[in-house]
Order: structure tokens, then C-alpha cells, then sequence
């Protein structure tokens, strides 16, 4: 039998658009996280058999992602604000 789970957070975020009418000063966002997983359940004698993964496993992979992605976009910004000065 083929099952998913999931795991959702948000996240908050602030920037600027240097130029921008609209957005030209600090503002913020809010961004919806949706990480799942799924897999082929079998009929094990265990529940480590029974699972797609372990839901506490995956809400690390899931945090850890999510900080990896907002690290390197951080990177970027701040690579390209360096690069404009």
C-alpha cells in the first residue's frame, strides 16, 4: 500500500527591492514549507517495517533543508549587495 506524510512550517522573512516603487523598503513575507515523503508500506513484524520514515526524521531533514535553503539564499543576497557597492 503506497502512503505519504508530511510535515508544514512557515517561515518569516524580510527584504527591500533598491529601486523598486513598491518595495523599496524593508517589507516582509511569510512562506509556507511543505516537505513530504512516500513510499510502499509492507506488512513487516515491526514498526520500523510499517513506516515510510520516522516522522521526528523527518521534520530534521525537513528543518534542515529549509535552513540550507534560506543559508544560501542570504549568500546570494549578499554576494550581489557586496558586488553593487
Amino acid at each position: 500500500m503506497q502512503t505519504k506524510i508530511g510535515v508544514e512550517f512557515e517561515i518569516d522573512f524580510a527584504h527591500t527591492l533598491k529601486g523598486h516603487p513598491k518595495c523599496g523598503k524593508p517589507h516582509g513575507h511569510t512562506a509556507k514549507i511543505i516537505v513530504e515523503a512516500s513510499g510502499e508500506l509492507k506488512k513487516g513484524s515491526t514498526y520500523e517495517e510499517n513506516m515510510v520514515i520516522e516522522f521526528d526524521e523527518m521534520k530534521k531533514y525537513a528543518g534542515r533543508q529549509s535552513n540550507d535553503l534560506i543559508t544560501r539564499t542570504l549568500m546570494i543576497c549578499l554576494i550581489s549587495l557586496h558586488q553593487k557597492i
